[in-house]
C-alpha cells in the first residue's frame, strides 16, 4: 500500500485521503492500486457503513498524471483506473467527498457517482478534456447529462472551463458550500449520520435509487474505448505536446 493513499477508519466510516501533496495529489497509478483496495475493504467489511474521500493539502486532486492520463487507452478490466470508476458506480456502501480545493479531470468525474459531495468555498471543478483532445470517463457522459441535465453538462464537459464551489452547487454536482475549515466536520458528521442508519435499509434505499447499472457499466467501457481512440489521435498529440512544451495548441489544421 502506497503512503500517497491514506487510510483510517472511525465511526464506521473508512476515510480515504488522497496524499500525493508534492505533485498537487495528482493519482500514479500504485494510488489506484490502493484506491481499489480501499473501495473493496468498503465493500466487504460490515464494520465500514461508508466511505469519505478527501485529500491533503490545498488541492483536492490534479486528476491523471500526464502518463497515467496516456495509459487510460488501457481498457483491460484489470486497469485499475477503469476499475476504481466501477467501484464508485457500483458501490452499495454510502460515498462521500470533501472537496477541499481544486478538482481535475477523474477528481471530478468520479464525484458523479458519489452520493454526497461538499465543497470548500475556495474550490474549483475542471474537466479539460475536450481541451487535451479527450473524451470524459467515469461514466460522466452519461451521468452528467442525467443529473444536471444537458445544459449544465455541457458547461463541464464542452467548454472545458473551470467552474466554481458555488457554481458546481447551483448546478448540482455539490450538496454544500462551507469555509474551509468547516469542511471537514461537516462532511464527517453527514457521514456519521448515515453510517448511524440501518445498514440494510441504508443499502436498499442506494440499490433502488441507482436502478440497474448494466448500462452504465457498459457506458464506462464505451468510453474507454473511445478514449483509446483518442489517445492515439493528432489532435490529442497537439494538445499534449503544447502542454508539454508551455505553449497554446493548434487546432486548425484539424476539422
Amino acid at each position: 500500500m502506497t503512503d500517497k493513499i491514506e487510510l483510517r477508519e472511525e465511526d464506521g466510516i473508512l476515510r480515504v485521503a488522497f496524499n500525493h501533496v508534492e505533485k498537487k495529489n495528482s493519482i500514479l497509478p500504485e494510488m489506484y492500486v490502493a484506491l481499489n483496495e480501499a473501495f473493496d475493504r468498503a465493500a466487504n467489511e460490515r464494520s465500514i457503513r461508508a466511505l469519505l474521500l478527501e485529500s491533503r493539502g490545498d488541492i483536492f486532486t490534479a486528476g491523471n498524471d500526464m502518463a497515467s492520463f496516456l495509459d487510460l487507452q488501457d481498457q483491460s478490466q484489470t486497469n485499475p483506473t477503469l476499475k476504481w470508476m466501477k467501484q464508485a458506480a457500483l458501490s452499495e456502501k454510502p460515498l462521500i467527498a470533501a472537496v477541499n480545493g481544486p478538482a481535475i479531470g477523474i477528481g471530478v468525474t468520479i464525484l458523479c457517482s458519489f452520493d454526497l459531495v461538499y465543497a470548500a468555498e475556495e474550490a474549483t471543478f475542471l474537466t479539460p478534456f475536450v481541451n487535451l483532445g479527450a473524451v470524459p470517463e467515469a461514466g460522466s457522459s452519461m451521468l452528467m447529462p442525467g443529473s444536471l441535465g444537458w445544459q449544465r453538462a455541457a458547461e463541464f464537459l464542452l467548454t472545458g472551463e473551470k467552474v466554481s464551489a458555488r457554481r458546481a452547487y447551483d448546478m448540482g454536482l455539490v450538496n454544500k458550500v462551507v469555509p474551509r475549515a468547516e469542511l471537514e466536520e461537516t462532511a464527517l458528521a453527514a457521514a456519521r449520520n448515515i453510517a448511524s442508519k440501518p445498514p440494510e435499509s441504508v443499502r436498499l434505499t442506494k440499490k433502488l435509487m441507482k436502478g440497474d447499472t448494466t448500462a452504465l457499466i457498459d457506458w464506462i467501457d464505451h468510453e474507454m474505448v473511445m478514449f483509446g481512440e483518442r489517445a492515439q489521435s493528432e489532435e490529442l498529440r497537439e494538445a499534449v505536446g503544447a502542454f508539454l512544451e508551455k505553449r497554446k495548441p493548434d487546432f486548425s489544421r484539424f476539422g
